[in-house]
């Protein structure tokens, strides 16, 4: 794990709008990325994972915290 990493990651999902969230355009690249169908639970158990307060949408705190716990 590299913090450095997951922050750039997070950069390359994040909202050209509002840097500091992945909106549901780049919550929808990040499955398809992953090869996570958005048909079906896996996206839901993502969602579930990093603790998103909103579906299909993940803050760069949300992102900071799981990352480190995973």
């Amino acid at each position: 794990y590299s913090a450095a990493h997951a922050g750039s990651l997070f950069d390359a999902y994040a909202d050209s709008d509002e840097p500091t969230v992945i909106g549901p355009e780049g919550f929808e690249r990040l499955c398809s990325d992953m090869d996570i169908s958005m048909e079906g639970a896996l996206p839901l158990i993502l969602a579930w994972q990093m603790s998103s307060s909103e579906m299909a949408k993940i803050s760069k705190v949300e992102w900071e915290k799981n990352t480190t716990e995973l």
